[in-house]
């Protein structure tokens, strides 16, 4: 039986969550050292918008978990590099779409490269088998804990 400190350094939770926090980072560190003057965060916003242009402001804090303002901030980032432009939407004044620019769509297909790098790097070791076990138990546990939601 493991003590509670065995079992906190243990803990699903915290493990998924460094994980992701190593995984931003080092991303992170690639886009600088690669010249790419955009943040992790920026890079989702952009790659969500390259799948699916329109989204507006609500929709990409939903993705990324951010609130209001931190988004404001970051769209504002995207349309200061050229990147993204908001468009006031046909249906309601009160929100604006935000699309990718020209530069950003071109953009978005070198940055799925860097992802695709850091992915390479941070699956060393694994065998396929183990990535596919892995994603299996995460999207149960992603079904439970969004089943408890609603």
């Amino acid at each position: 039986m493991l003590d509670a400190k065995d079992r906190f350094h243990q803990a699903l939770g915290r493990m998924i969550g460094i994980t992701r926090k190593n995984m931003r980072n080092r991303l992170q560190k690639i886009l600088i050292k690669q010249g790419y003057e955009v943040t992790a965060e920026q890079l989702i916003v952009l790659c969500n918008l390259w799948h699916r242009e329109g989204m507006n402001q609500q929709q990409i804090s939903e993705i990324l978990d951010n609130n209001k303002t931190s988004t404001t901030r970051m769209i504002d980032g995207l349309e200061k590099r050229n990147l993204a432009v908001r468009v006031p939407d046909k249906t309601d004044r009160r929100q604006n779409m935000i699309y990718l620019t020209h530069e950003g769509k071109s953009l978005c297909p070198k940055l799925i490269e860097v992802v695709d790098w850091v992915h390479e790097e941070a699956l060393k070791g694994v065998t396929k088998k183990q990535l596919m076990a892995c994603k299996e138990v995460l999207e149960i546990i992603m079904n439970n804990l969004s089943k408890l939601d609603k």
